[in-house]
């Protein structure tokens, strides 16, 4: 005879390496709100922690560099994109982070390496800098490839303290 199927709205976990002697018992653990209140659990609210996402469509940069703000550094140049609203594809909180080096800063290879020094300066400092929301553009320049990344940190510090004070360089004013 075939056993029951087991309800869908319920997961079954193992506790593994709690009990000394090796047993695993199983709990059933609610998977929708209606069944934790049906069973009587507390309900806690989850939150989402923003992080750190790629842009990576031409029409993305195409929009930042459209919204003229701007700061140039010796390293990079970065262009900014606050938050519009609610419905913005920023509104979760993430901040957004795109690329490019141009074919002026040399071949290939340095071009891909200038990129990955920008990527990684991003991934370890620009949460920490950034308001969420934000989209960023960075555009390498060729001091970039020799500058030491102590040098890049402190650009990117500045830089984005100045955009997300509401400075811009192209205007010259508070904006």
């Amino acid at each position: 005879m075939r056993a029951a199927p087991k309800a869908a709205s319920v997961c079954r976990h193992k506790l593994s390496g709690f009990l000394p002697w090796g047993e695993e018992p199983e709990r059933q653990i609610p998977v929708t709100r209606a069944d934790r209140d049906a069973v009587g659990l507390f309900v806690f609210q989850e939150r989402r922690v923003p992080t750190l996402q790629r842009l990576k469509n031409r029409k993305d940069f195409l929009a930042i560099a459209a919204r003229n703000r701007r700061w140039v550094t010796p390293s990079f140049i970065v262009q900014a994109d606050p938050p519009r609203g609610d419905n913005d594809a920023g509104s979760n909180g993430d901040v957004w982070a795109g690329f490019t080096v141009s074919k002026k800063v040399g071949n290939a290879v340095a071009r891909n390496r200038l990129r990955r020094r920008l990527r990684e300066l991003a991934r370890l400092n620009l949460m920490a800098v950034s308001k969420p929301g934000w989209r960023y553009v960075f555009v390498g320049r060729a001091t970039a490839c020799e500058a030491s990344f102590e040098r890049l940190q402190k650009d990117l510090g500045w830089a984005i303290a100045k955009l997300t004070a509401g400075a811009d360089l192209k205007r010259g004013r508070k904006g």
